[in-house]
């Protein structure tokens, strides 16, 4: 499955605090999407985890289906209260 990410992002990690991540079922007729917080993800699979990688291992919880699409979304509000929190790097 090709995915088109911006060159500026590969891992988890390039997404924490930065953006809420929208992940959206590919199989056709679903239409399925959850909001996840990247801190999240990174806590689970690593910040140097592969997007690329995520993607193609994602299942949908309502159909089953494998596979998902990525579309960012920045915070909300000007003052940041609805932003993503902020997991720190490890060494």
């Amino acid at each position: 499955m090709k995915q088109d990410l911006p060159l500026a992002y590969r891992t988890i990690g390039e997404l924490v605090s930065r953006f809420w991540i929208w992940l959206a079922c590919v199989r056709p007729g679903c239409g399925h999407a959850q909001k996840c917080d990247p801190a999240d993800l990174a806590d689970r699979l690593g910040r140097d985890y592969p997007l690329t990688r995520m993607l193609a291992s994602c299942s949908c919880t309502r159909c089953g289906g494998r596979g998902a699409t990525l579309r960012l979304q920045p915070p909300q509000r000007p003052d940041r209260s609805d932003a993503p929190r902020q997991v720190p790097a490890v060494s």
